[in-house]
């Protein structure tokens, strides 16, 4: 089961080293109030990041300006909209030493590295048959080529799926645009029917805080954290060593996991 990007921020923030997860019990444009955060005193959690990942601000980023312990009171910057004040659906995580810009930039620098080896399932329908026409541009996206059907005499009705085009009537035309090729001997086309191709692409890169990356979450924790700690090796001291030892051993246990998120291509290859 698939794992959202706003979680993932908020397991990589905590993995880092702190996070708070909550969710408010009411607030305004620029402040909220979590009666989870009293256990902490005031000013705690001054200078934190925080990011709304559910609910009616999600996908919204803020700095904590400021903490009230009493009450668990965030201010934060920069206010929301005019009337568009923080509710109990507005779930949030803080961090307290990464923006939350830079743990879905990790986020997606482990997913763009494993992208040929986490592969997943992809169809399209957008293929046109044009008479006498035997090369096709693919649609963007494929990485590998599974299957081939033309489309019946019912419209958006393929054959079964024991009874492709046969895989030897049809090869891919690699370059800059790859093409679909079949050959016009054998592939008994028909104008105006759809193609379905079936194959494998890499896992899109995630944008929204819903977006659901289905590949192992341990792994894109541990990766993620691995180029975190990264980041913060600058010259020579403790920091440094600190953030060199913590890459080290989270990139070791993300290289464990590899075989573990590794899908068999199918097909051809784009």
């Amino acid at each position: 089961m698939g794992r959202s990007l706003g979680l993932l921020c908020a397991d990589l923030a905590k993995a880092m080293g702190e996070q708070v997860l909550g969710a408010p019990s009411g607030g305004g444009q620029s402040s909220f109030i979590s009666t989870r955060l009293t256990r902490r005193s005031d000013g705690y959690y001054e200078d934190w990041y925080g990011r709304f990942y559910d609910g009616k601000h999600r996908d919204t980023s803020f700095d904590v300006s400021s903490f009230n312990g009493d009450n668990g009171q965030i201010d934060f910057v920069p206010a929301l909209d005019e009337e568009e004040a923080v509710d109990t659906t507005d779930l949030f995580y803080l961090s307290m030493e990464f923006e939350p810009e830079e743990l879905i930039a990790s986020i997606n620098a482990a997913l763009d590295m494993v992208g040929t080896l986490a592969l997943e399932d992809l169809f399209d329908e957008t293929l046109l048959v044009v008479a006498n026409v035997y090369e096709y541009n693919l649609p963007p996206k494929f990485q590998h080529l599974e299957n081939v059907y033309q489309e019946s005499a019912n419209t958006d009705r393929f054959s079964p799926k024991d009874d492709p085009l046969p895989y030897r009537h049809w090869d891919i035309l690699r370059g800059p645009s790859p093409k679909l090729w079949l050959d016009d001997n054998y592939a008994n086309l028909t104008a105006g029917r759809k193609l379905r191709l079936v194959g494998q692409k890499r896992p899109d890169r995630l944008v929204l805080d819903t977006d659901v990356c289905n590949v192992n979450p341990t792994f894109m924790v541990q990766q993620a954290k691995a180029f975190l700690h990264q980041s913060r090796i600058r010259g020579e001291g403790a920091d440094a060593e600190e953030h060199r030892t913590q890459m080290q051993l989270a990139q070791a246990m993300a290289e464990g996991l590899l075989d573990r998120i590794s899908i068999t291509p199918r097909g051809r290859d784009i």
